[in-house]
């Protein structure tokens, strides 16, 4: 079930839950944010990584807001808007926005 964790070196928050095949960062509900961050640094200058995702659900339509793959210099995970994260940070962050919020037509 949901209780697990990805390993040692990973914290999972929010509703967000590992499975023995996969991590759901959140389930297909409105309002709902998750995420999974490495306890440790990346120790390196330089890396390359591959992303593999799926979004679904029930609904004939995605009623999330996207999400996002963060590097960060800071050390711990710190819950924010942008995409579950703060807006003002140290590194990189790839966002994949689903939606387009009303009340922010001008940042899309």
């Amino acid at each position: 079930s949901g209780n697990r964790l990805a390993s040692k070196d990973w914290k999972n928050g929010g509703v967000a839950s590992v499975s023995q095949s996969f991590v759901r960062l959140t389930p297909d509900r409105q309002s709902k944010k998750g995420a999974v961050w490495s306890r440790k640094s990346l120790g390196t200058d330089t890396f390359s990584t591959i992303l593999k995702f799926r979004i679904s659900g029930q609904g004939k339509k995605f009623f999330g807001d996207g999400m996002a793959l963060w590097f960060m210099q800071q050390a711990y995970y710190v819950e924010g808007d942008l995409h579950g994260s703060v807006e003002r940070f140290t590194g990189v962050g790839v966002i994949f926005d689903t939606f387009k919020n009303t009340e922010s037509l001008s940042q899309h």
